[in-house]
């Protein structure tokens, strides 16, 4: 497996953009832009989903539909990355084994477990909400993180209280240990907006047509319409390999003592880069066994 971190960003649009700004994201954001007719809706998509796919290496193929394009589309923005890691430790697929996962229903699905017993970095939340396990990858700047909600708690009450700082402490304050680990695999694919989770946070403003303001871009009145998030995860014995595209479509105003941690219940699994000290990859893990 070859180490990849990949990053790319394009914008596909159907009118000229302010030079400045046009500047700013060739030179400080490493982005092209390339002239689209969004009017011919199939051979638009065709293209744009073309282009992803290649950058994903085949693992994101449909982000956009015909059905998200119309006559108001003034550019579409997507930003990839793609990532593709051994394990610092790798697991023996010969001591992998099939056990229950519990899912949050009640309900019980037999998945594959990968195991091994090794020194890794574990964190115990002071307030007793979640334990996370770190798992290094072969790049010493990116980590594999799982964390576990308390017993009784579920992913959503998690995500509801789990805040940058408690992810960074993961990684800051954990400590050594050697302990038996069980990690199921799995290999799952995502895609949703994410409008609505940004309004939550505040950011409510660029997506008003009409509030917003975005006239470093362009000329003419823009707002954003939609933020779609599509991602593939895939976890085995030898390392993960994700990918992640996002696109933003812009729219005319107008219209010590051996320990165990099995991951046997729903977890979130994220792959955070110690030296931007940002989380490259969220992911919750409901069912390992559906792709």
């Amino acid at each position: 497996m070859n180490e990849r971190s990949e990053i790319y960003s394009k914008i596909f649009s159907r009118m000229a953009l302010n030079d400045k700004y046009a500047h700013v994201l060739e030179t400080v954001f490493k982005s092209t832009i390339e002239a689209i007719d969004f009017h011919n809706k199939k051979e638009s998509v065709a293209k744009i989903n073309s282009w992803v796919s290649d950058c994903t290496h085949n693992r994101i193929n449909d982000i956009l539909t015909e059905s998200q394009i119309h006559d108001n589309i003034a550019f579409v923005l997507i930003n990839i990355i793609f990532f593709k890691s051994e394990w610092k430790n790798k697991f023996n697929s010969k001591d992998s084994y099939f056990g229950e996962f519990y899912q949050e229903s009640g309900s019980e699905v037999k998945a594959e477990f990968m195991t091994q017993k090794c020194i890794v970095r574990l964190f115990d939340d002071e307030q007793n909400r979640f334990q996370a396990l770190s798992l290094d990858f072969k790049s010493n700047d990116l980590v594999g993180l799982f964390v576990l909600p308390s017993e009784g708690k579920t992913v959503k009450d998690l995500i509801s209280i789990l805040t940058f700082t408690d992810l960074k402490k993961c990684i800051d304050l954990s400590y050594s240990s050697d302990v038996e680990v069980s990690v199921p695999k799995f290999k799952i694919k995502s895609k949703s907006s994410i409008k609505e989770i940004l309004g939550q946070m505040g950011v409510k403003e660029i997506f008003d047509g009409q509030r917003c303001n975005l006239e470093n871009i362009s000329d003419h009145p823009l707002f954003v319409e939609d933020i779609i998030h599509s991602s593939t995860v895939e976890i085995d014995e030898k390392g993960v390999v994700a990918a992640a595209a996002t696109e933003v479509t812009f729219a005319f105003r107008c219209a010590i003592q051996t320990k165990e941690f099995i991951l046997n219940r729903p977890f979130l699994f994220v792959i955070w880069d110690r030296q931007t000290n940002l989380p490259l990859f969220v992911n919750a893990i409901h069912d390992p066994t559906k792709h």
